[in-house]
């Protein structure tokens, strides 16, 4: 196979698993706030921590999903690329781009600490924050049980863990560094075998 059919065919998968990375964060988007606004209509601030189930499983998929794109834009920057085309030059630019704009940059990392750049670390926090707002005001703090705290405390841990999950995706430009840094020692490897 020429190197232009192999790039072709690379960039279409490339292009066909960002589609599926949209279809799964549309569909995660739709079934936690279906969830919402189930637990707003009936009331039951349980049910706010129901998304959880749908944010840990979705967000892998994605997360394994972008990973495979980082091992094709790697592959196509070190085997298939010749010099300044987009794959091989991106890490620069971005380079370039985060030296003209240290502010943009400052507040981009900002957001992403607090928030996280994945969709499943933003629906984990209303999950969280909707089930506080409504179950802490149903407690008697004089009669306060172990349910209560545990409720508390399972909330905050799920969006913890939800975070912590994600953290690997926050690097996704280090991740895909690496990558082509793996090929390019295995491809010099190959060459000094010849």
């Amino acid at each position: 196979m020429d190197k232009n059919t192999e790039y072709t065919m690379l960039k279409q998968e490339i292009i066909n698993t960002s589609d599926t990375i949209t279809n799964i964060t549309i569909a995660m988007y739709t079934i936690s706030i279906s969830i919402f606004v189930f637990a707003f209509e009936f009331g039951n601030c349980l049910i706010f921590l129901l998304p959880y189930m749908i944010l840990f499983s979705f967000q892998n998929i994605i997360n394994r999903k972008k990973d495979g794109i980082n091992r094709i834009a790697a592959y196509i920057a070190v085997y298939i690329e010749t010099g300044n085309e987009w794959e091989s030059m991106l890490s620069d630019n971005m380079l370039v781009f985060r030296a003209h704009d240290k502010k943009l940059m400052a507040n981009n990392r900002l957001w992403n600490f607090l928030i996280g750049r994945t969709n499943a670390t933003q629906l984990g926090l209303f999950s969280t924050v909707f089930f506080l707002i409504r179950y802490i005001p149903q407690v008697d703090w004089n009669a306060v049980t172990m349910v209560d705290y545990s409720l508390i405390c399972l909330s905050v841990v799920l969006l913890f863990l939800l975070f912590i999950s994600n953290k690997r995706e926050l690097s996704n430009m280090s991740t895909r560094e690496l990558y082509i840094l793996r090929l390019k020692r295995d491809k010099e490897l190959m060459k000094a075998k010849e």
